[in-house]
């Protein structure tokens, strides 16, 4: 038999699995996310060569940021006077019940308010 000596062995480049996707870089109105791979094994002496693209992007969060104004609650009814006799405060208070979206109004700072009030005269209240 004839005897041949071998030159190097043919290597095939090898990536690793995709990694799982980035978070979406937008909430809404179409966002990018991608995902990874890397190179574990590079081609070597005429083996298959990497694949040109370690990354993939794809759209996400598509839904339209639709403008929505700010939405506050109604005001609460005003609490107890602090004082049983003079002059005292009293609170009220109100919640959001829609952020602003998109371009829309954003919401007002003021959620509490106080205001002065005088306990009736002779003691405390009912």
């Amino acid at each position: 038999g004839e005897t041949r000596s071998c030159g190097p062995a043919r290597t095939d480049c090898l990536v690793s699995q995709w990694a799982s996707w980035d978070d979406c870089d937008k909430s809404c109105g179409g966002g990018e996310q991608q995902r990874h791979r890397q190179v574990e094994v590079y081609a070597a002496h005429g083996g298959t060569t990497c694949p040109d693209s370690l990354r993939e992007l794809r759209g996400c969060n598509t839904n339209p940021c639709s403008e929505q104004d700010c939405i506050m609650g109604p005001w609460a009814t005003w609490g107890q006077c602090s004082a049983s006799c003079g002059r005292g405060q009293q609170q009220r208070g109100r919640d959001v019940r829609q952020h602003a979206l998109g371009a829309g109004k954003p919401c007002q700072a003021v959620v509490s308010e106080t205001r002065q009030c005088a306990a009736p005269p002779g003691g405390r209240l009912p």
